[in-house]
């Protein structure tokens, strides 16, 4: 049996990891490689790789251009594995494949259909799985091929669910692999009736609204961390970064005004929020910690902005009105 890969994040490397080698003789890998890397999260090198492995490899920005389809259709291909890719992917690619396309999507289908399920599985608004599964027209909407589920803990940031889910999916991989090599191919429907959907995510999503609890400051730091853009937040007009959340603070001994920094010691810093208190790392946007001292707003008020932006076009006004007048 022949399979090909097409991937573009550390997902996509552990694919390629367990199909090299196994029953199923990998003849083919299509690494997604954008001019701005650092913009996709999580982006694997899929080349390196496939060149010390001798596995040929070919590099896209767009998956269903015909170059790739052509390419696809020549490797003679029983099976076609699509593995960290946010793209869509035509009929055209899926039909290269005589037997089947193999997805992969790290939340218990049908529960979690759609984007930037990493972060919502630390959120903790879907389970997660590492779920391997029939790819149809329509987003994770196929049978399901194999599942291993995973539990998420309290303290876990989305890099540690980013690991469970290579791990799951490793295991996943090494109970299907091996039944696909004899041309087993029997997808189990997904039940429709139960089936949920989580909606795309952007960096702005990493802003830090302090009125929230303690608890959900904290999940929200988490979900934003690495592979992620990360959480952010404002301090006297400028841009702050919150890579890391220390948990709420269980019978805080300070209290405070929300949004303002309680106690620091210039690189760990207790932050009142809506109903709680949490403990933050703040860096600058270059990852150097920050000195903020006791009672620094890290939140922007907008009354206090457009006040100040008044009087800065107030003084404007006046200083053209002077300059206006001395050329009378």
């Amino acid at each position: 049996m022949r399979a090909a890969l097409i991937g573009s994040v550390d997902s996509s490397l552990v694919a390629l990891e367990h199909l090299a080698g196994s029953a199923i003789e990998l003849v083919g890998v299509a690494g997604f490689e954008p001019q701005d890397t650092s913009k996709v999260s999580g982006w694997s090198d899929l080349r390196t790789a496939c060149e010390s492995d001798g596995i040929e490899y070919v590099a896209f920005t767009k998956v269903n251009d015909a170059t790739m389809v052509e390419w696809l259709r020549g490797l003679d291909l029983d099976f076609l594995f699509v593995v960290g890719l946010s793209q869509l992917i035509s009929e055209e690619v899926i039909s290269s494949a005589r037997v089947g396309c193999v997805g992969y999507h790290p939340t218990q289908l049908p529960l979690g259909r759609g984007r930037a399920p990493v972060a919502w599985v630390t959120l903790g608004q879907v389970p997660g799985a590492s779920t391997l599964f029939e790819i149809m027209p329509g987003a994770d909407e196929g049978g399901i091929l194999e599942q291993v589920r995973f539990d998420v803990q309290d303290d876990w940031d989305a890099g540690d669910v980013s690991a469970e889910c290579s791990r799951t999916l490793g295991i996943a991989l090494d109970r299907l692999v091996p039944r696909l090599a004899t041309g087993w191919w029997m997808p189990a429907a997904q039940d429709e009736s139960r089936a949920t959907w989580i909606g795309k995510r952007v960096a702005q999503d990493g802003l830090v609204d302090w009125t929230r609890s303690a608890q959900e400051v904290d999940r929200l730091i988490r979900a934003a961390a690495a592979p992620h853009p990360g959480a952010y937040c404002y301090n006297a007009g400028r841009r702050l970064q919150v890579p890391r959340s220390l948990g709420p603070v269980e019978q805080p001994r300070h209290r405070g005004v929300v949004g303002k920094v309680l106690h620091g010691d210039g690189e760990s810093y207790l932050v009142q929020c809506g109903d709680g208190v949490v403990g933050v790392v703040i860096t600058d946007e270059d990852g150097n910690h920050v000195h903020l001292r006791e009672g620094a707003m890290l939140r922007t008020r907008v009354e206090d902005e457009l006040f100040a932006l008044r009087g800065r076009l107030d003084e404007l006004e006046r200083k053209v009105e002077g300059l206006l007048g001395s050329r009378c």
